[in-house]
């Protein structure tokens, strides 16, 4: 499955020294078969850990910067139907956009991490992925922004 293909690509991406934003794109476009614009990773270079200040989840960015890529035909009204449905599943599972807030919350009692920042970006690149699923059967179906 395609989703699993991009959990794995984007984890192994982080594991080699790309951040949380740049595995999310990378490893989107890759499993769709969709070239990434050259500069693209090393624009979104400081993207990582919050911008290095703690502040938006660069996966999260990630998922909206690929989407931008991919969706980037749609009228206003679609691109903010599909960025709020992207924030609404990412906070859904992790309460916030905020990279510090979601480190903190990664952490038991003792400070011990029980969520990576590898398997977030994981769960990031592959929801990503069935959300264009999604995204693309309900605007097939007229159920989407381009229905009415």
């Amino acid at each position: 499955m395609q989703s699993e293909k991009a959990r794995e690509t984007a984890m192994s991406q982080m594991k080699t020294g790309k951040n949380c934003c740049q595995s999310v794109i990378y490893s989107v476009l890759e499993v769709s078969g969709i070239d990434v614009p050259e500069g693209l990773l090393e624009a979104t270079s400081l993207m990582g850990h919050g911008m290095h200040c703690g502040a938006t989840c660069g996966a999260f960015a990630g998922m909206q910067i690929a989407s931008g890529l991919v969706f980037h035909n749609l009228s206003g009204a679609e691109r903010r139907q599909l960025s709020k449905r992207l924030h609404e599943v990412f906070t859904k599972r992790y309460g916030t956009v905020n990279c510090s807030e979601i480190r903190q919350k990664q952490k038991d009692p003792d400070g011990k991490k029980v969520d990576s920042c590898v398997q977030l970006t994981g769960f990031s690149a592959a929801v990503l992925l069935n959300e264009w699923k999604e995204w693309q059967k309900s605007t097939i179906k007229g159920t989407g922004a381009n229905a009415g």
